[in-house]
């Protein structure tokens, strides 16, 4: 039999876990399984024309928040052209009102809820054992009728139809018999519950292949709370070659469960932690490192749940000197300082920590059934970002119960404080099957019905509030999370608005509306140019530079034709949030400025300078004569360590000398800086060293 395994990443270099368990638990079976995966990106029309080719008797569908349209339409497309294949689907977004999902799409014939492996075994060893592929429209040789004692599987005028007394066997499985819908009863996850799966004998096919960890041929596992019985998941793509998942994230678990319970989030459906042992991870982890993979993402939903074995992790992970990222999801709340301590020794670079903070008003919290010590979890990140070595991605949600929109805000402001290297304001789903979808009325909730679910408004936040957090979180993801403009953004913040990185990004959002410009894409040096101008709106009648920076910049956007002002009023009906910035006098605007072409001379080597860029104060003879000094090895030994390697040409070509009146570290103070700017061959942003005359590290 072929069994298509497949799924719409949202990614190309996303690889699906959940695909390779089924296909894993199933290789000692004889059918013929192919692992296909598809991008939300592809037309539906070429993934079923993909499907097709393939030739599948059974397909079968991982279905997630962010591909379930699309793959319906791929689904729908086989369905019309091949009735008689049976369409299986698993995953999240089918776990839940199943029978309302089977009742209103009919080309789906089955679906698994929850944990897949157990039912999709089960079904595979009864398809294995009965010939239920007998198809007697195809006209195939040594079919003119079923052979005796085996399931029929047949066309039907209303598509596929299986035996019942195959299915009803089945735990987990939701089918259709007679126009009825039948869900069967979940697998038992306790340890040692059944099916067992049966690992490959010497003399089988699949022969050479990874068993579980201890696990000898021909052994019996059982699976249910032991995770361990559940196979090495990517045996086969290590097999066929490394090249593929060295070039993509690979998804990982050392556990499932959570020992938190959150309203909002599937975990909450179910109850208590399982681990796969350490041995087991450890040795997943060599093979998958030795193959070339470059890039982990543990999925565990609280990676450091249970202390020593986070920690033992850790420190494996970090024994083995590996050339890979690793990505955890962590309460930074329940680090200790045994973690803290050794997490300021890991390599720079090697993890990544994402962090739910969702809000920090612990009345919301506890709407959502959650529990988070906000004060202990900033302290942590605190440290965790004064050690320099982790990158770390913190995690707000607008739209939970009972939360204002100066409430998101708080939390916005008290996130950005602790200084995290990407903030993610996300946006409240209701996900079928949590407990605040099942609350929606209580907190007079509006949201999308169908995916992604998105709360459009709620009791305590205005659908035109939200629209406004969706604004600002595009300027977020523009300036903040990229670090364009780091300096001059912060400048802003705290000359501008009193030190609310909310009310900044609020305000240049609305500007940003003003001015239509999130109708167009817009390059990097186009961003420059708007920051530019939006500083300039914020300044007062009395500053001259103001009107001169603003047509400079919008000639520069309309190739030089005349062009509406960039710091143009509201338009009628639409007012710019009032009240909430200080007008820049001329010298801090000036001073932005310069903290602006700083920021712009990291990420641009072109020297084609926009407009509002203040002219630089040295001369061309000033310029050349100190990058010769520069040029100067013995010079650059000393105050350049990480460039005494480069040769004298190299210096000259690649770099750039710039004269700033103040320190772009420190600008609140006059503090004459010369700053070296090293493009080297390949640099994504130049290389930084700050001087001062006569060449002295400041």
């Amino acid at each position: 039999m072929r069994v298509l395994l497949t799924t719409l990443n949202a990614k190309y270099l996303h690889v699906n876990l959940a695909l390779r368990y089924l296909r894993a638990c199933c290789r000692d079976l004889g059918h013929t399984f192919i692992l296909d995966e598809f991008t939300i990106n592809d037309r539906p029309e070429h993934i079923a024309a993909a499907i097709y080719h393939r030739r599948p008797d059974l397909a079968a569908f991982s279905c997630y928040i962010w591909n379930i349209e699309p793959t319906l339409t791929v689904i729908r497309i086989l369905k019309t052209v091949r009735p008689e294949l049976i369409v299986l689907c698993g995953g999240p977004e089918v776990s839940f009102d199943v029978e309302d999902f089977l009742e209103h799409h009919p080309e789906v014939d089955m679906v698994v809820g929850g944990e897949g492996e157990m039912p999709f075994r089960a079904l595979m060893e009864r398809l294995a054992e009965n010939d239920v592929l007998w198809l007697p429209d195809e006209g195939r040789p040594g079919t003119a009728g079923p052979p005796a004692g085996k399931y029929i599987h047949s066309v039907s005028p209303g598509g596929t139809r299986l035996d019942p007394r195959l299915l009803a066997a089945v735990p987990g499985l939701a089918w259709r018999q007679k126009g009825r819908i039948r869900i069967n009863p979940q697998p038992d996850l306790t340890p040692m519950a059944t099916p067992a799966f049966t690992s490959p004998s010497a003399g089988d096919a699949t022969k050479g292949l990874p068993l579980s960890a201890g696990q000898a041929p021909g052994e019996t596992w059982a699976l249910g709370g032991d995770l361990d019985a559940i196979p090495f998941p990517y045996a086969e793509d290590l097999a066929a070659g490394t090249g593929n998942l060295s070039q993509r994230t690979v998804y990982y678990e050392t556990s499932r469960g959570c020992p938190f319970a959150c309203g909002f989030c599937l975990s909450s459906t179910t109850t208590g932690l399982r681990y796969f042992s350490l041995e087991r991870v450890k040795d997943d982890l060599r093979k998958l490192l030795a193959a070339g993979v470059r890039e982990i993402k543990f999925v565990d939903r609280t990676f450091n749940a249970h202390k020593k074995r986070a920690l033992a992790i850790w420190e494996f992970l970090v024994s083995l000197k590996p050339r890979a990222r690793f990505y955890f999801e962590i309460a930074a709340d329940r680090l200790d300082e045994d973690m803290l301590s050794f997490l300021r020794r890991v390599p720079a670079g090697l993890f990544q920590f994402e962090i739910g903070v969702q809000t920090i008003n612990p009345e919301v919290n506890d709407r959502c059934n959650r529990r988070q010590d906000w004060e202990r979890l900033s302290a942590n990140v605190r440290r965790l970002r004064e050690m320099g070595n982790i990158r770390l991605h913190l995690d707000l949600i607008a739209g939970l119960p009972g939360e204002t929109y100066a409430g998101v805000g708080k939390s916005f402001d008290a996130v950005a404080a602790i200084k995290p290297h990407e903030i993610q304001l996300g946006f409240l789903k209701l996900l079928k099957g949590t407990p605040l979808r099942a609350r929606a009325k209580d907190f007079g909730y509006l949201f999308l019905e169908r995916p992604p679910y998105e709360v459009l408004a709620s009791s305590a936040i205005s659908y035109e509030e939200m629209l406004r957090l969706h604004s600002m979180e595009n300027m977020l993801q523009l300036y903040g999370n990229s670090h364009l403009a780091d300096h001059a953004l912060g400048y802003l913040v705290q000359q501008a608005f009193g030190g609310s990185h909310f009310k900044c990004y609020e305000a240049l959002a609305a500007w940003w509306e003003e001015q239509e410009l999130f109708r167009r894409g817009h390059s990097q040096r186009d961003l420059f140019n708007h920051l530019a101008a939006f500083a300039a709106s914020l300044g007062n009648s009395g500053c001259p530079s103001i009107p001169a920076a603003a047509e400079k910049i919008a000639m520069s956007e309309t190739g030089g034709q005349a062009a509406p002002s960039l710091v143009s009023p509201p338009p009628a009906g639409r007012e710019r949030p009032g009240g909430r910035f200080r007008p820049l006098a001329p010298f801090g605007l000036e001073r932005f400025y310069q903290l602006l072409k700083f920021d712009f001379l990291c990420r641009d080597r072109s020297r084609n300078f926009p407009g509002w860029m203040p002219p630089s104060t040295l001369s061309e003879l000033e310029r050349s004569d100190i990058l010769a000094r520069i040029a100067d090895p013995a010079f650059r030994e000393k105050y350049m360590p990480g460039l005494k390697q480069e040769a004298p040409a190299n210096i000259r070509r690649h770099g750039f000398i710039e004269f700033f009146p103040c320190h772009p570290e420190r600008p609140e103070a006059d503090a004459a800086t010369l700053v070296f700017f090293y493009y080297g061959p390949g640099n994504f942003k130049a290389e930084v060293y700050y001087l001062q005359a006569p060449f002295k590290s400041p």
